[in-house]
């Protein structure tokens, strides 16, 4: 009995495709779940802020959400910085299980530093959104825009 070498490789790729598929939907349904578990902090800086303080909050911010690898989501925290006429608005969306300690975190490392938790929070409409994007160490300018 012999084997045509090009009869399973339809069943081949077919297995192939729905195994991706598979890993994909779940690490998607993962990563949706730990978005909607989000906090949302409002933080005002304090006028006096130096170069270490701000350091020592991006340090905070790097250390909370660290690389990982595998197939689940990824516990990340974005910063948003919104500016209006009324002035500058900094947001933070951060993991729930972390937000205490982060926050305790943020407070000692600038003191007079005012968090408040937003409860039912709305995303604003952006006329002209940028994204930091830090998904490769050899990008010398990660910053790009999206315009409507």
């Amino acid at each position: 009995m012999t084997y045509e070498p090009l009869t399973f490789l339809p069943q081949i790729l077919a297995g192939g495709a729905a195994l991706v598929l598979t890993i994909l939907t779940i690490r998607l349904a993962d990563q949706w779940g730990r978005d909607t578990g989000r906090v949302v902090v409002s933080i005002r800086w304090p006028r006096n802020v130096t170069d270490k303080q701000v350091l020592a909050v991006v340090r905070a911010i790097l250390g909370l959400a660290p690389a990982t690898t595998g197939l689940s989501g990824r516990a990340s925290v974005a910063l948003e910085v919104v500016g209006t006429a009324n002035g500058i608005t900094f947001r933070l969306r951060l993991p729930a299980e972390a937000s205490t300690y982060f926050i305790a975190q943020l407070r000692t490392a600038v003191p007079g530093l005012a968090v408040e938790t937003i409860e039912n929070f709305k995303p604003d409409d952006a006329r002209r959104p940028w994204s930091c994007g830090g998904a490769s160490a050899r990008r010398t300018w990660p910053w790009r825009t999206w315009r409507r």
